[in-house]
């Protein structure tokens, strides 16, 4: 026999409760996180690096990159124009702008570092400096 004080009805709906809070939470935290960074690929080679970032939506004069030692920082200023709000039936892309970081493991020659902006893709040839790439010595 249940103690009288123990419902457990009760007890079911409060843990159902629980369970659609910490869905709505994570699906909260995976919005935010998706939002804060755009998606990048970073190949190395022995002269260097290519680094791929998505940046659907935004032109190359909103982009913005910085080479410091062995980072490399990648920004785009956010966009405030809205339509107004009785127009808008769904409103999911966002352009609120971001930062991204990417530290490498060498120094970056920024003279003979390029970068092209084509079809929502940011590509970065990224140059090591001609002191850090591999050398063949001839043998004499």
């Amino acid at each position: 026999m249940l103690h009288p004080l123990f419902d457990l009805g009760r007890a079911s709906e409060s843990l159902r409760g629980f369970s659609d809070l910490a869905r709505l939470v994570e699906e909260v935290q995976q919005l935010f996180d998706h939002q804060s960074e755009p998606d990048l690929n970073v190949y190395h080679h022995e002269q260097g690096a290519v680094i791929q970032i998505a940046v659907p939506g935004y032109a190359k004069d909103e982009l913005h990159l910085d080479v410091d030692q062995d980072q490399i920082v990648i920004r785009a200023k956010g966009s405030k124009t809205q339509p107004s709000q009785e127009a808008v039936l769904r409103s999911e892309i966002r352009r609120d702008g971001f930062e991204r970081q990417i530290r490498l493991p060498f120094t970056i020659d920024g003279e003979r570092t390029e970068a092209r902006h084509e079809d929502g893709i940011l590509t970065i040839a990224v140059a090591k400096p001609k002191s850090e790439q591999p050398r063949r010595i001839a043998i004499g």
